[in-house]
């Protein structure tokens, strides 16, 4: 089988939904434009994203493929950044054909039903990003970007792999846990900010003292019934 060149970026708009007290799950994914549309300048405002297609080439020469993957979206994992959180509008709100109403179908989804109180949830949008290139010959790049968790690998033509991924992090540990792992020739390294484990000498109780005492002296006590058979 033949593996063709090929290299692809998708921007997403990621959006869940929320009460005062309770999150509920990521429900919806919306295409939005691509990289082009972001603002530079660390005065400017945050982009208003809208629908649109995704950026993708197939079948392009490994030499075309390997521009791509010498300059990726992005070359490190982060999680998607929070644009802004506003009411949800129904299909059959007068709000719903508005300029505010946002990229949205009308139509809210938890659990198999349709939300029907939606005054009493709001909706929070992400800016989420992926991409996948490969030039046909062995390497290959790929990397995505969403809310909960983040990702990029990087497979040279050597074979050799290397990444990085972040997640939120659970009760115990870090906020958010950051990993960042090669293969090569070695074999596999991983570096992170999870907590270590310190190894220590198991502890003997006095109950365990006594049960290993009374085991050597009946071991020793077979032990030399053993070789002096005969001794009275």
């Amino acid at each position: 089988m033949k593996t063709l060149p090929f290299c692809s970026e998708t921007y997403n708009q990621r959006e869940s939904f929320s009460t005062k007290n309770e999150r509920i799950v990521l429900c919806r994914t919306l295409m939005l434009a691509e990289k082009k549309i972001v603002t530079t300048g660390a005065a400017a405002p945050a982009p208003t994203l809208a629908p649109s297609s995704s950026f993708l080439k197939l079948d392009i020469s490994p030499e075309e493929a390997a521009q791509y993957l010498a300059s990726p979206p992005f070359s490190s994992p982060a999680l998607a950044p929070h644009i802004e959180t506003r009411p949800l509008v129904r299909w059959d709100s007068p709000q719903f054909r508005a300029a505010d109403a946002g990229p949205t179908r009308g139509h809210y989804w938890r659990d198999g039903h349709e939300i029907q109180n939606t005054d009493d949830y709001v909706e929070d949008v992400y800016r989420a990003a992926q991409f996948h290139g490969q030039d046909g010959l062995g390497a290959y790049k790929y990397g995505y970007s969403a809310p909960e968790s983040a990702k990029v690998e990087d497979r040279a033509r050597t074979g050799r792999v290397e990444g990085a991924y972040t997640y939120v992090g659970g009760a115990g540990g870090p906020p958010q846990v950051e990993v960042r792992y090669w293969a090569d020739h070695d074999g596999f390294h991983q570096e992170d900010n999870l907590p270590k484990v310190k190894l220590q000498p198991a502890q003997e109780t006095e109950e365990v003292r006594r049960a290993r005492l009374e085991h050597e002296r009946a071991w020793h006590q077979a032990a030399d019934a053993a070789l002096h058979p005969n001794a009275q």
